[in-house]
């Protein structure tokens, strides 16, 4: 057999290919694809980089997988406050399937579907019916997510209101602030243009000075403690029964506190916004992006 024949190319062009193929195959990412990573292989990340923060992860806490399979291979990684029809519909469309909700997507606090099933409740078919259909994966970051330092919902609530530069006594949401003197209608004001909402409430009189201000948790107990603190005090939803209440008697008994409520989703949905870089230094490889869940309350003025 001719030389030729055996060496359609010249000995130099082959060995040149040769060493070039060598090249391609043992340069990182250019040999094969980077290995899939899946949506349990992300929150493993997440509990990792928790860990890194002295955080114990807790096998008792909420933060679990709510929707789909952990081990879908996952094209994009959404952050949103909830994960509603219209936050998945927009991540279908973003081309991203892994959902990250901060409060619960079947209507309580542990996304316990058995009664839904039961009924065979339209609303909770025709939702995991969409992610099923597209593919999606929603686990939720609620308990842990608020232990992050610094917290994030009160980090951002602070610095959106500007409150970080003002003198104050305590932590977290039983921080109190002084506050450069206002009405209660123009703290009230404040909140609904910041965050933005055309939702907000408040209880008390709107003339009243506040001078002193905290952010409250949901509960009675927290709105308590914000009046042993503070002249007003602002909570992201509380229930009417009883923080409501409350806070009418004590102003039809002259104690003068006041309570400004802003919607639950307004209030937190920040927060998940300010964690996508923290996501994204977790999740590398893969497009990490917030998605607004928008305020659910429409008014009517009366």
């Amino acid at each position: 057999m001719s030389e030729n024949t055996m060496w359609p190319i010249s000995r130099r062009q082959f060995l040149v290919q040769s060493l070039l193929s060598g090249l391609l195959l043992t340069a990182p990412g250019l040999a094969q694809a980077s290995p899939a990573l899946t949506a349990r292989d992300i929150v493993e990340r997440i509990k990792k980089a928790c860990a890194e923060q002295g955080i114990n992860w807790s096998d008792k806490s909420i933060d679990t997988f709510k929707v789909g399979n952990p081990d879908t291979v996952v094209t994009g990684v959404i952050s949103t406050f909830s994960a509603t029809i219209d936050v998945m519909r927009q991540a279908v469309a973003k081309g991203a399937n892994f959902i990250i909700s901060h409060e619960p997507i079947f209507y309580n606090h542990m996304d316990d579907t058995s009664a839904l099933k039961a009924r065979q409740d339209p609303v909770y078919l025709a939702k995991t019916g969409f992610a099923e259909a597209n593919n999606l994966v929603v686990w939720r970051f609620h308990d842990h997510f608020h232990r992050l330092t610094p917290e994030p919902v009160t980090t951002v609530l602070y610095n959106r209101l500007g409150w970080d530069k003002f003198p104050s006594q305590g932590q977290g949401f039983s921080r109190s602030f002084e506050h450069p003197e206002v009405t209660l209608k123009e703290l009230a004001d404040i909140f609904a243009r910041q965050f933005p909402s055309g939702s907000v409430r408040f209880v008390g009189d709107p003339s009243q000075k506040i001078s002193r201000v905290s952010l409250t948790s949901h509960s009675i107990s927290g709105v308590i403690n914000t009046f042993k603190l503070s002249d007003a005090g602002v909570s992201a939803e509380v229930r009417e029964w009883d923080s409501v209440e409350y806070t009418r008697d004590a102003n039809e008994l002259g104690l003068n506190k006041g309570l400004v409520l802003i919607a639950h989703e307004r209030g937190e949905q920040f927060g998940m916004k300010y964690i996508v870089p923290w996501l994204s230094s977790i999740v590398t490889e893969l497009p990490v992006t917030f998605i607004n869940s928008q305020e659910p309350f429409r008014t009517i003025k009366v």
